[in-house]
């Protein structure tokens, strides 16, 4: 009778031991099933998250703090942005990356900052549509720039910022208004005014009778200045 019982408590103990390890196994099952997640779609997840920042990131140095706000401005530039409602920095961030022709975000971010500059004007625009000026000249002929001047804008915006090496190169050239410059002159006596993150506006006038061909030394030496700083 004795040994009856013990067999049967044995049998109990067994069976719950075996009821516990099954239950053990079934749910580390369910925790990989869940938890588990391809290598490979984890790379592209993460890529995804990654082309996301940098679309938020771009966005930002737009001065755009939203995904609308980012699309209208990006689009006015004739840069096509299609934005997804869901993930929606992703979808500009991607697309943007795509389009500069970056295969990584790392590759985006840099390429970015050098295409961005060319969207960001050096002097704060007087309005949606206009920047002002930083100097105005003349294509005189084929192989002659007159010297118009720098905008007060240009000089209020050294004021602001303290540059007293930029405004004393402005000041020097403003006593030579008038003056002529060769085609390459022209970026020794005005490339100071470039800068790494922005771009300049330089006005320029033709009065003679020249087409774009004629002019295509002095057009090729105004260029750069218009340009951010390399």
């Amino acid at each position: 009778m004795l040994d009856q019982r013990r067999v049967s408590q044995e049998r109990v103990i067994g069976i719950s031991f075996v009821d516990i390890l099954i239950q053990a196994v079934f749910v580390l099952l369910v925790a990989l099933f869940v938890g588990y997640v391809d290598p490979t779609v984890k790379i592209d997840l993460e890529n995804q998250a990654e082309y996301g920042q940098v679309g938020k990131d771009l966005c930002h140095k737009l001065n755009k703090d939203s995904v609308e706000a980012c699309r209208e401005y990006v689009e006015g530039r004739q840069v096509t942005v299609e934005v997804p409602k869901k993930n929606e920095f992703q979808g500009v961030g991607e697309h943007i990356c795509r389009t500069l022709g970056a295969t990584n975000a790392e590759e985006c971010r840099k390429v970015s900052d050098r295409e961005l500059a060319r969207l960001r004007p050096c002097l704060k625009p007087v309005s949606e549509f206009s920047v002002p000026p930083s100097l105005t000249l003349i294509l005189k002929n084929p192989k002659e720039i007159e010297f118009v001047g720098f905008s007060t804008n240009l000089i209020l915006k050294y004021r602001e910022e303290s540059d007293r090496v930029r405004l004393a190169r402005v000041e020097e050239l403003d006593r030579s208004k008038g003056a002529s410059f060769s085609p390459n002159q022209v970026l020794g006596a005005f490339g100071f005014i470039l800068e790494r993150n922005c771009y300049h506006v330089v006005h320029t006038r033709r009065p003679g009778a020249f087409s774009d061909s004629d002019l295509q030394d002095v057009l090729a030496a105004v260029r750069p200045l218009r340009e951010p700083l390399q």
